[in-house]
């Protein structure tokens, strides 16, 4: 398992319930597609919930 830090960016309201997050892109992290990934906020709890 990898593990890299990130910076939450923006986050943008889409719809009820939808929203888009935007990060910066870690050095060294790639994607493939049909990955998934686990994500963590780091000092705030929150209600989100993430499928990405």
């Amino acid at each position: 398992m990898q593990i890299y830090w990130t910076t939450l960016v923006d986050v943008i309201d889409e719809a009820t319930d939808t929203k888009t997050f935007y990060l910066d892109l870690p050095e060294g992290f790639t994607w493939e597609e049909g990955a998934h990934t686990h994500l963590v906020l780091e000092g705030k709890i929150s209600s989100y919930i993430f499928d990405v």
